[in-house]
C-alpha cells in the first residue's frame, strides 16, 4: 500500500511537474517527510493527503487512495493550481471529511500568501542591511 500510494503521488507530480519544494511551501509536511513520501519511504499522513487534494482539485481522490479509476477528474487538461477556487469532493480515509468549500481553498491560499509576504519582507530587510553596509564602506 505504501509503495502504491507514494508511486501514485510521484506519478502525478511528474505529470504536473510539481517539485518537492512546492509542497513544502504549502505546508504539507516537513522537508524530510515530503522527501520520504516522494521516495516511497513513508506513507503520507492525513494532513499531507488532504492538503495535496486541496491543492490539486483535478486529482481524483479515489485514484490516489486506491489506484482505481482515472488519475484526473474531467478532461485532465487543467493545470495544477493551488489557488483554484473549485471544490474537492468528500472522501473517507478512516474518518469522515466533509467536502472542501471555496472558503477552505481561500484559507489555504491566504496562508500561502502570508508565508510569501514574510519571505519577501525578510528579503527586503536583508537588502536594506546590505545597502547600509555598502554605504558604510563608501564613507571609508
Amino acid at each position: 500500500m505504501i509503495e502504491d500510494i507514494t508511486k501514485r503521488i510521484s506519478d502525478f507530480c511528474k505529470l504536473k511537474k510539481i517539485m518537492q519544494k512546492d509542497l513544502i511551501l504549502h505546508d504539507l509536511g516537513s522537508p524530510q517527510t515530503i522527501s520520504n513520501v516522494f521516495h516511497g519511504r513513508q506513507q503520507p499522513n492525513n494532513k499531507f493527503l488532504f492538503g495535496f487534494l486541496k491543492m490539486f482539485p483535478d486529482l481524483d481522490a479515489r485514484w490516489l487512495i486506491t489506484g482505481e479509476g482515472d488519475m484526473l477528474i474531467g478532461d485532465g487538461k487543467s493545470q495544477a493550481n493551488v489557488a483554484n477556487k473549485s471544490t474537492v469532493g468528500s472522501m473517507n480515509i478512516g474518518s469522515s471529511v466533509s467536502s472542501t468549500t471555496a472558503d477552505n481553498n481561500i484559507v489555504v491560499e491566504n496562508s500561502y500568501l502570508k508565508k510569501e509576504i514574510k519571505l519577501k519582507d525578510q528579503i527586503i530587510k536583508d537588502k536594506e542591511e546590505q545597502i547600509s553596509l555598502l554605504k558604510e564602506l563608501i564613507k571609508k
